[in-house]
């Protein structure tokens, strides 16, 4: 059975002084943030974690410290040149579509610490803006990985279930989005799913409902049961008993609503019996639903789960992006399945560089500008293009900064006046970076650098230099996700960095 996969192990710091560097021994500087708790004590029987590897745990402190040390005094004052910013993070969160006014709605998940239940807004007309939504009424306890949809008819955000800090959960809520959004609980009628989390859930527009399959239960583990929310009326629960042969049970997958065939469909996920899955199911939606399981012509996508698709409407296909395999960090491929003759997977080949993302996370689709739109960590990525060449490229709200992180390759650009930085990790996890941020010594402050090729893959504690006769970055090796690296890269700084 396959192992599933969580990134959590330990990061070393360096300590950089203004005169002088020194390296010493690895250190624990506080404690792990409450995410490493909640969800890897309820799956430790099925996942590991990555052992990451210190690169100055060995190194030798120099005979001549002293020596250094009595120059200190000749170093002058320290200043501040950036504050230690609040960054947005969000991984594990739910996230929507809202057509009326065009932009993205985004709930609870994990900041930087802890859970959270606040709702943001990212604007995508014009400058994108990303601003905190002002609620009233009593919210829902913070909460990570349950499903939301956006109710068309009564412009709402609906959630259920998800994990909290008390264990799963099956409630409904319901977020109002004309006038002043205000939170309230729906009750359903009828009997309830069992409380669960990593779920999927669809808006059926024809019926005015949404459906949920699946998920992971505390007491039962995964699931493969479907339920009906009715929303007309008094929202009640049904149980749907489908036709035919069920998909077997298992959470972390993925479903899209496919309008035109009248139908959802599920793809991949993990199960506790079979691992790591990449079939396909459709549950076709009239009367009381039937099951059949979609046989594409040619080979199959690989086996994932925490992946995240889109329904692409106008090319009647699904697209599914990145996951966890098998083994290894976090896949970045992207895949179509067509929904008509001939049905066949078929992986994309976007320009632009992949965006590489380690957590389990949410995407949309944009029908505005026909592009699906995924957001992990602090990072909002689309792929475009879609009824052409498909293009990676982001959307980056105004004032982002750096997320802290040690173990970063720094070096200075001295034609522009800026300091670059790469990579990273988060103290105390297995998490590594691979973005590159400048920081402007003339006019102060951070801007995120889009490099316009494919980017390293993620690291901390990598070599860096400036090469100011072929104007590059030269980037040696690292720590990757559980393995050290001897890659060595290079990076154009002339122009749009390449």
């Amino acid at each position: 059975m396959s192992t599933r996969i969580r990134l959590f192990g330990s990061l070393s710091p360096v300590l950089l002084l203004a005169c002088a560097i020194l390296a010493v021994p690895s250190q624990v500087f506080g404690a792990a943030p409450k995410r490493a708790t909640v969800l890897e004590q309820m799956r430790s029987a099925r996942m590991k974690s990555h052992s990451a590897i210190d690169p100055l745990a060995h190194i030798a402190t120099p005979s001549s410290i002293s020596s250094i040390a009595s120059t200190f005094s000749a170093c002058g004052a320290w200043t501040a040149l950036s504050p230690d910013l609040a960054t947005f993070i969000r991984d594990e969160h739910m996230m929507i579509y809202d057509p009326v006014r065009d932009r993205l709605l985004l709930f609870g998940g994990f900041d930087s610490s802890d859970l959270t239940n606040s709702v943001w807004t990212l604007s995508l007309s014009g400058t994108p803006a990303l601003t905190q939504l002002v609620t009233s009424g009593t919210a829902p306890s913070p909460r990570a990985l349950g499903s939301a949809i956006y109710d068309s008819v009564r412009d709402r955000l609906l959630l259920f279930g998800g994990i909290t800090n008390g264990g799963s959960s099956n409630e409904v809520w319901a977020l109002t989005l004309s006038g002043t959004p205000t939170w309230s609980q729906i009750t359903p009628l009828g009997t309830p799913p069992t409380a669960r989390f990593e779920q999927a859930a669809i808006y059926d527009v024809t019926r005015d409902r949404m459906i949920v399959f699946g998920g992971y239960d505390d007491v039962v583990g995964d699931l493969n049961d479907a339920w009906v929310l009715t929303l007309s009326g008094t929202p009640t629960w049904t149980p749907m008993a489908p036709s035919g042969t069920p998909p077997i049970a298992r959470d972390s997958h993925s479903a899209v609503y496919d309008g035109p065939r009248d139908r959802m469909v599920v793809f991949g996920g993990y199960s506790s019996s079979d691992g790591v899955l990449n079939d396909t199911w459709a549950l076709a939606l009239s009367g009381g639903g039937t099951w059949s399981p979609v046989t594409p012509n040619g080979g199959l996508p690989p086996m994932r789960y925490a992946h995240t698709a889109i329904a692409d409407a106008p090319r009647n296909r699904m697209i599914v992006f990145g996951g966890f395999g098998v083994s290894g960090p976090m896949m970045n491929d992207a895949w179509s399945l067509s929904f008509t003759n001939p049905i066949k997977w078929t992986q994309l080949s976007p320009t632009g560089p992949a965006p590489y993302l380690q957590d389990y996370f949410p995407s949309v689709y944009d029908p505005v500008r026909q592009r699906m739109i995924l957001m992990s960590g602090d990072q909002f990525c689309t792929l475009g293009g879609l009824s052409g060449t498909p293009t990676w490229s982001m959307i980056i709200p105004p004032g982002q900064a750096p997320r802290p992180r040690s173990q970063a390759a720094v070096i200075y650009d001295a034609p522009r006046q800026r300091v670059l930085v790469f990579g990273g990790g988060i103290y105390l996890t297995n998490i590594v970076f691979g973005d590159l941020w400048s920081f402007s010594l003339t006019g102060g402050g951070w801007t995120r650098v889009v490099p316009s090729s494919s980017v390293p893959p993620l690291r901390a504690g990598a070599t860096a230099t400036h090469d100011p006769i072929g104007d590059r970055l030269i980037l040696f090796g690292g720590n990757g996700v559980g393995a050290s690296l001897a890659d060595t890269w290079q990076l154009s700084l002339g122009g749009t960095p390449s």
